[in-house]
């Protein structure tokens, strides 16, 4: 989770970013780019 309440994960292969309100505002397929920039953030 970001310091202004968006929120971004992979679910079932989709890369999907929500808002501080749980409105998804971003829903495509995953890259590999959306895959690391996740991971370095929580190592």
């Amino acid at each position: 989770m970001h310091s202004n309440g968006l929120s971004e994960r992979i679910d079932g292969g989709h890369y999907e970013m929500r808002d501080a309100m749980g409105r998804t505002i971003i829903r495509r397929q995953a890259k590999n780019s959306d895959r690391a920039r996740l991971l370095r953030m929580i190592e």
